[in-house]
């Protein structure tokens, strides 16, 4: 919300400073645009960017857990894999 109201500002701003060039101010409300969704990006792809890097680093994704803390998170995958804590990795196939 704040953001769309940073955008809004902007918009307004420009279109008072561009007097009669239209043109001028479509152009910056596109580039605004622009910066504001290359700027949500990460926020949507970030997730999938890690887990494709840790992937790709030899990592393998056992489970899916919903937890607040990442101990509960290991808590959780040492009942998958018991030696998940003292290894700080998996050595059995599960």
């Amino acid at each position: 919300m704040v953001c769309g109201l940073y955008l809004q500002s902007l918009v307004e701003k420009v279109t008072d400073q561009s007097g009669e060039g239209g043109a001028q101010a479509l152009v910056y409300l596109i580039l605004a645009a622009g910066f504001f969704l290359l700027w949500l990006v990460p926020a949507f792809e970030g997730n999938r960017w890690r887990e494709e890097n840790l992937l790709k680093r030899g990592y393998e994704q056992l489970t899916t857990v919903q937890v607040e803390t990442p101990d509960a998170a290991i808590a959780q995958g040492s009942q998958v894999c018991p030696t998940l804590r003292s290894s700080g990795g998996c050595s059995s196939a599960s």
